[in-house]
């Protein structure tokens, strides 16, 4: 078991469909059944009871996403402190600034300027993504 066959499976189990977790993970919907099969002969037990088009998990589907999140959260979470230790910068910078141009300036950061062009980038650590907006554009 794999986390890409886990957040397959908890797609599927979240929208009770194959088609719409196909949509979601941009996969195909035979590529989605071959994941969900595959982990159901891994585990040696049905995860969904299928009833027409609907999806309906199991005792042991129920048991499996329930585990199956906290097995995910706690991988993120493991994969955050590692980076944490190796002082590795990642993520997303959300700047919103009010009328006209702004300019940060941290020695962490780099340079910064943020006008009418968008945010130009100085030196950035790889893995950090500069978003622009206002309000409800920046999160």
């Amino acid at each position: 078991m794999n986390t890409t066959e886990l957040k397959t499976f908890i797609s599927v189990a979240e929208h009770a469909s194959v088609s719409s977790a196909a949509e979601e993970l941009h996969l195909t919907q035979p590529a989605i059944t071959k994941r969900i099969q595959g982990l159901e002969q891994k585990l040696g037990t049905a995860l969904f009871d299928r009833i027409g088009k609907r999806l309906h998990l199991t005792q042991a589907g129920r048991l499996l996403q329930h585990q199956a999140t906290e097995i995910l959260a706690r991988w993120s979470d493991t994969e955050r402190q590692l980076h944490a230790l190796t002082d590795e910068v990642t993520g997303t910078l959300a700047l919103a600034t009010s009328g006209g141009a702004a300019v940060l300036q941290r020695p962490e950061l780099g340079h910064l300027n943020v006008g009418a062009a968008g945010p130009e980038r100085a030196s950035w650590p790889p893995g950090v993504r500069i978003v622009d907006g206002v309000g409800a554009d920046v999160g």
